[in-house]
């Protein structure tokens, strides 16, 4: 059995978080095992590095997923993207040990909050905005 490593990037802001759920389908994981299913003709598990919450995007969320045959990175890499909705990119895919899970060995985890004061036209969405006078330095 060969253990997967993926690193994913999202646009959370449509999806209902990355954790697969009962009353929905617009999730990330599901998605995401969706496609590679697909692809491998299996039934697989994705393993997310953290469970993001509804409308949380991700740069670089690391998660794994074990397969018992070889895979060929770039074709899969492609056929997955080819498949996956436009706001989810696998950015790739490589080989971890078999004791690696996203989850349980991640050394770090970094946040990126965007906040505001003022009004903004580009990307407005993904801050958020307050009146406020905030100490930045200090937060």
């Amino acid at each position: 059995m060969y253990n997967y490593k993926l690193i994913i990037e999202y646009d959370g802001v449509k999806f209902k978080g990355w954790q697969r759920q009962k009353y929905t389908n617009e999730t990330i994981q599901e998605h995401i095992e969706t496609s590679i299913e697909q692809i491998l003709k299996s039934k697989i598990t994705v393993f997310g590095a953290g469970r993001t919450d509804a409308g949380v995007s991700a740069y670089n969320q690391v998660a794994n997923f074990k397969y018992p045959g070889l895979i060929d990175f770039k074709k899969f890499e492609y056929s997955v993207n080819s498949i996956l909705p436009h706001t989810i990119a696998l950015k790739s895919i490589s080989h971890a040990s078999p004791d690696f899970h996203s989850r349980f060995s991640a050394a770090k985890r970094q946040y990126l909050y965007k906040v505001t004061t003022r009004k903004k036209a580009i990307e407005g969405n993904y801050y958020y905005k307050t009146v406020k006078n905030i100490d930045f330095k200090r937060i």
